[in-house]
């Protein structure tokens, strides 16, 4: 499989400490014009401060979707 990076963005208030799991991803090579089976990771907030997620991005050509507005300290998201 092939490892990209996502990277996220956003503010917070106090101390957020952010984790992602699984911490990799690996998707299967696909013919040019298919599309990847689509993976998920959860971002849990483990701090004791709200975080903000303002943005999502990846390594490569992948499209990153997410309803993580807000991730209060000992909730998660899925992205």
């Amino acid at each position: 499989g092939y490892v990209h990076v996502v990277g996220l963005a956003g503010t917070g208030r106090g101390v957020a400490q952010l984790s992602a799991s699984p911490t990799s991803l690996s998707f299967d090579p696909v013919q040019r014009g298919q599309q990847s089976t689509p993976q998920a990771f959860n971002v849990s907030n483990n701090g004791s401060a709200s975080v903000s997620i303002t943005g999502v991005s990846t390594s490569a050509q992948f499209t990153a979707l997410h309803n993580c507005a807000t991730v209060a300290p000992g909730a998660s998201c899925q992205v």
